[in-house]
């Protein structure tokens, strides 16, 4: 990185950002919160009541919020690329899949 004619050089000792742990984390969840509501859904034939789709929009809360929190790590020198727009990646597919099944 060279500004100013100077060169600067940032090392970062860990391999996740906080932002990053973050975002993973809402993302695994929201997608666990979906799969389970999915399998409950089955399950009960469809005939499930309103807390189920409560939940199924808290999910979706935790996947955006994941989302704007990964677009955010991405802005730290802390962590890595790849981890980081793998974060990112894990919380759209949770987020995708909670749209798919509200339109459907």
């Amino acid at each position: 990185m060279i500004r100013n004619g100077k060169k600067r050089y940032r090392f970062s000792d860990e391999i996740l950002s906080t932002d990053t742990k973050i975002t993973l984390t809402m993302g695994i969840l929201s997608l666990l919160v979906t799969a389970g509501c999915m399998i409950y859904s089955i399950v009960k034939d469809g005939n499930i009541g309103e807390q189920v789709g409560y939940i199924l929009l808290a999910g979706g809360v935790l996947a955006l919020t994941g989302v704007i929190f990964g677009f955010i790590s991405l802005r730290s020198a802390d962590g890595g690329v790849i981890s980081k727009r793998t974060s990112i990646i894990v919380s759209l597919a949770a987020l995708a899949v909670i749209v798919v099944t509200a339109v459907l």
